[in-house]
């Protein structure tokens, strides 16, 4: 009996371990019992990873091969594996038990995969396959349905069950989403997605196409740069969710696999330069400004990291993605906390978009549930982005408006007082001479001589009347165009030479990027990998910015490149010369000769040109921006107070420079600056009191040699004419640094008139001035005097009447 319940027992535990095996294993599907509602395939997947890419299916199909099951409890709607170089193999059994064969549609809603092989069995059943290759890097028309994603319909035979093999790659985030649908209720969901995408990808032309109006109308560079963005955007988006492979690369393979993050990357970039743009972050952060430059320069150069080796770079390209979206969102957070109007709106822009990403992100992660919303959170995202956005833009507009006309009504206003102030005057002097003519009158009555200077008094008085209306009219006229004129000389006259380089090299970095983006992905498919890496090599000699040559430097430098060329066997010798001199390649090394030999060299040689040509053009615009941001860091580096009562390390070099390029205006208008530097190191001090007291000496020297007409107390007649008033003249400003003993040694001198002798003690007193009333406070050299001594320093002065004079400042390095 003891024997018999063992063996009962025995035989109960491999029943119920028999049955746990076959729940784990159970991923037959039956395709008969399905509702009108498609089936998640992810529980029904058996998975076997082919780490090395190189398994067949007549390998995955011997006994030796081990499928993973999912199992039904499995609740992924896909199976995600990240970024790997792993093929991964799914086997699929699907159970008909019904008379009639069955026709089913599976659906991988994931457009991004590099290459997917299906295998299907004949409807035969002899065991042979039917096998079929597509992906992103095959041409569209390999695909068994026309569609954005892999559908696959299959056929099941009656009272059958078939096996299907999938084998997957990707050079993206290896993610499969798959489902098995009814062909009606299919062809019912397609219809709605391309409705959705149609209406998205429709209202991105309309956004494009209002705002290019809108620039042609108003103007402003920003509409521009805002419809790069939603470009942009557009075709990343059609190249990511798989529209771009169906309309408008099918037949590109290389390219597709790696347009959506070449497209990211310039999305990233149009959208920090319209950032920039929009919330004057130049002006607002310049610190986070910067590094949006660093950022921005860092999405171009991966853009070209993608073409040669992108499944490397996918990882850190992502990361350094997510990173450049935290540094766009921290600088828009820093603006609005600046209560920066703008700000706002670019936030909740921005922040739509980042939650539409996030959406598609945690969907991919089986984090969130697949839905229509969360397949096209990126869509939803940007919409919404540029519905913001364009209120952004309409905002700024009303506010630039309101902004105008607020100063046209306070001008207006000026104008009014004016006017008012002019006719009170004027009613004043017609009082008096009214009230003089009367008295006149009244004393004529007694004398007929005091008649005759009564009407002589009369006419002075008017022809006083009127000299004083024109003398007031001409004073008003003087100071509006005075003021007119120092504005526009101190703000056009400097950023208008700049500005106008970086419009034409702007202009010419589109020409070059249109036309070299344009050929370059059909010329990397038809070069060879020896000559893609020598192209390369090439490019990264000859691409940077090459000196000026004349006309007859560069003919004589073409003539004999040409007969090498011709010599080694070129076609069109004289065309290929002329491109390589201009990029600075007049001795042409052997090495490179196969790529002017080559079948495509003329479209080599010319996508060379065409980069060498941006990067030129960008060194331009850098150097125009350098010029106009050296003179808006000198204002606000001079405008800095440091309140901080502890010395820092310091430049001494830069603190100078910031003072001259203050006064840059004014040097400029028949001043020499002469520059006597000598290696100085950093020295610690308190730097703004020192930029303090290099102002007030340049601004001293400034004033000795460009004299106005000033009238002078007689004491110092001897430095001056018999009138007793300045006499104008050019001079020389030299400013020397050098260390001598210890010290710093700062010394600026001038050519003007000097220092009366009888003076030169007075000159470091508080309140002691050579200037009027009014025009000067005394106070200058007191205040260098203090900061010298609060340095632990010392001034010199050295002066002579009609030859000039220096000031020296010796800062020691030990105190």
């Amino acid at each position: 009996m003891r024997q018999v319940l063992a063996h009962w027992l025995r035989y109960c535990i491999c029943l119920i371990v028999l049955a746990g095996h076959a729940h784990v294993c159970a991923s037959v599907l039956d395709v008969a019992a399905m509702a009108s509602q498609p089936v998640t395939l992810t529980p029904h997947f058996e998975v076997l990873e082919d780490p090395t890419a190189a398994l067949t299916l007549q390998t995955v199909q011997s006994s030796a091969t081990v499928f993973q099951p999912q199992g039904a409890e499995t609740q992924q709607q896909a199976l995600s594996y990240g970024v790997t170089a792993s093929a991964y193999w799914l086997r699929l059994k699907l159970h008909n038990p019904t008379g009639i064969s069955i026709q089913r549609i599976v659906e991988i809603s994931n457009a991004r995969l590099s290459r997917v092989e299906f295998y299907s069995p004949h409807l035969a059943q002899d065991g042979t396959y039917n096998t079929l290759v597509t992906g992103m890097l095959e041409p569209f028309g390999t695909r068994m349905h026309p569609n954005r994603f892999f559908v696959f319909p299959v056929q099941i035979a009656a009272q059958s069950t078939q096996v299907y093999y999938f084998k997957v790659q990707s050079s993206a985030p290896l993610a499969i989403p798959a489902k098995l649908w009814l062909p009606e209720a299919y062809s019912a969901y397609e219809r709605t997605d391309y409705q959705l995408q149609s209406l998205y990808f429709g209202m991105c032309i309309a956004m494009i196409l209002f705002n290019l109006l809108l620039l042609v109308a108003l103007k402003d560079s920003i509409y521009w740069l805002y419809v790069m963005l939603i470009a942009c955007v557009a075709v990343s988006l059609a190249s990511f969710n798989g529209l771009a492979k169906e309309y408008l690369w099918p037949d590109s393979g290389r390219w597709s696999d790696v347009a959506t993050y070449i497209g990211f990357c310039y999305c990233i970039f149009t959208a920090i330069l319209f950032m920039r743009k929009m919330l004057n972050t130049a002006k607002v952060v310049p610190q986070l400004d910067r590094t949006l430059w660093l950022f921005a320069g860092l999405m171009a150069m991966l853009s070209v990291a993608f073409l040669a080796m992108p499944q490397a770079i996918v990882k850190p390209a992502i990361v350094v993605f997510g990173i450049s979206a935290m540094v766009v969102l921290g600088t828009a957070v820093q603006c609005a906390r600046l209560r920066q109007r703008s700000a706002y709106l670019f936030l909740g822009a921005f922040g739509f978009l980042i939650a539409g990403i996030l959406t598609s992100i945690l969907r991919g992660l089986n984090l969130i549930p697949l839905t229509a919303f969360t397949v096209n959170g990126m869509q939803w995202g940007s919409a919404l982005e540029m519905i913001l956005l364009a209120f952004a833009l309409a905002d700024r507009f009303n506010q630039m408006r309101r902004d105008k006309e607020v100063a046209q009504q306070a001008r207006l206003e000026v104008e009014q007082q004016l006017v008012s102030s002019l006719k009170s005057s004027e009613i004043e002097l017609e009082t008096r001479v009214k009230q003089r003519t009367n008295d006149l009158n009244i004393a004529l009555e007694h004398s007929s001589e005091l008649r005759l200077k009564a009407e002589s008094a009369r006419q002075d008085a008017t022809v006083a009347l009127e000299e004083l209306r024109n003398a007031q009219s001409q004073l008003i006229q003087s100071e509006k165009m005075a003021s007119l004129g120092q504005v526009v000389a101190n703000v056009a006259h400097e950023i208008n030479t700049p500005i106008g380089a970086v419009k034409a090299s702007g202009k010419n970095i589109s020409d070059a990027l249109h036309e070299t983006l344009e050929g370059m992905p059909d010329l990397f498919q038809r070069l060879e990998t020896p000559t893609i890496d020598l192209f390369k090599k090439f490019l990264h000699q000859y691409s940077a910015a090459n000196p000026i040559i004349s006309t007859r430097e560069e003919r004589t430098q073409v003539r004999a490149l040409m007969a090498i060329l011709e010599e080694a066997g070129a076609d069109n010798a004289r065309k290929k010369a002329s491109l390589l001199v201009q990029m600075g390649a007049k001795n042409l090394e052997a090495e490179y000769f196969p790529l002017v030999l080559h079948a495509e060299s003329d479209r080599i040689l010319a996508t060379a040109h065409g980069i060498a040509d941006i990067l030129n053009n960008t060194a331009n615009i850098n150097a125009a921006v350098e010029k106009v941001s050296k003179i808006v860091f000198a204002l606000k580096s001079f405008s800095h107070t440091d309140q901080s009562e502890e010395k820092v390390e310091a430049n001494l070099f830069d603190g100078m420079e910031t003072v001259l390029t203050i006064y840059h205006g004014q040097i400029k208008q028949g001043i020499e600056l002469v520059r006597s530097y000598e290696p100085v190191a950093p020295l610690l001090c308190f730097p703004d009191q020192l930029n303090q007291v290099w102002t007030n000496l340049i601004h001293n020297a400034i004033q000795a040699m460009l004299l106005q007409p000033v009238e002078r107390e007689p004491a110092l007649q001897e430095a001056y004419n018999d009138q007793g008033v300045y006499q104008a003249y050019l001079g020389t400003l030299t400013v020397g640094m050098r260390e001598q003993e210890g010290c710093a040694v700062v010394s600026i001198r001038d050519n003007g008139p000097g220092i009366p002798e009888h003076i030169r003690a007075k000159i470091f007193e508080p309140f002691f001035t050579t200037k009027p009333v009014g025009v000067g406070s005394g106070l200058g050299l007191d205040i260098v005097r203090k900061i010298i001594d609060k340095h632990q320093g010392r001034i010199e002065l050295q002066t002579e009447v009609g030859v000039g004079t220096t000031f020296t400042v010796y800062l020691p390095y030990s105190k």
